[in-house]
């Protein structure tokens, strides 16, 4: 289970912090920060900050990157 934090205004977004909750209390350090900005009259997720800094858009362009190069074998040949 998780439950929002603080949200703090940065710009044209709203970063807000999300903690676990485990066994009905709350972690002490958030497990990320979600990223919403507003698209038309709606609020809409843009992102999503890791407790280690590294965000999800990110990451996923460096696995879509990683994908398109061709792999490499490096089983021995007989």
């Amino acid at each position: 289970q998780y439950t929002a934090g603080s949200a703090t205004e940065v710009g044209d977004r709203i970063r807000v912090e999300v903690f676990a909750v485990c066994n009905g209390k709350r972690e002490a350090d958030p497990s990320l920060v979600a990223v919403v900005e507003k698209q038309g009259a709606s609020w809409k997720f843009s992102n999503f900050i890791c407790a280690d800094g590294q965000d999800l858009l990110t990451l996923l362009a460096k696995l879509a990157a990683d994908r398109k190069q061709p792999a490499t074998d490096s089983s021995p040949t007989a």
